[in-house]
């Protein structure tokens, strides 16, 4: 994981109209990311920092992939107790309970629903999407 600051997001389309951003990031440069959840993220926090990770791709390496952002890790006074983490986790798994709550899901969806809500929690990451029950196969 490296720490770059956001400069610019671009929105782009492939030929076949699949949707994809490019990320300017001062110290790494342009990379591209497929992933929603990472462009909203590095929209929502041009200008700062953020811990990415990227892979080369291409026959030669020519290119810059995101493979994952998130907020840098909290340090000092802010970062919470491993009690307080404990906690976090705890009322993350609770609520992620209580939105299934009445609808057919799997562990995994609750368990990642849960770690969604955690990272939400610690400030490392964007507020879930609003959960919409319907779309969720009966």
């Amino acid at each position: 994981m490296t720490l770059a600051t956001v400069s610019a997001v671009e929105a782009k389309k492939t030929q076949s109209g699949k949707a994809y951003w490019r990320v300017q990031l001062d110290g790494v440069g342009w990379a591209s990311t497929w992933d929603v959840a990472v462009a909203k993220l590095c929209e929502a926090r041009k200008g700062q920092e953020l811990d990415i990770e990227t892979e080369k791709t291409g026959d030669q390496g020519q290119f810059t992939n995101i493979k994952t952002a998130k907020l840098p890790p909290a340090t000092g006074a802010g970062a919470p107790s491993s009690r307080d983490a404990l906690i976090v986790r705890e009322v993350a798994l609770k609520a992620a309970v209580e939105r299934f709550a009445g609808v057919q899901a799997s562990d995994a969806d609750v368990v990642s629903t849960a770690s969604a809500y955690v990272a939400w929690l610690l400030g490392e990451a964007e507020p879930p999407e609003p959960f919409d029950p319907d779309s969720i196969p009966a």
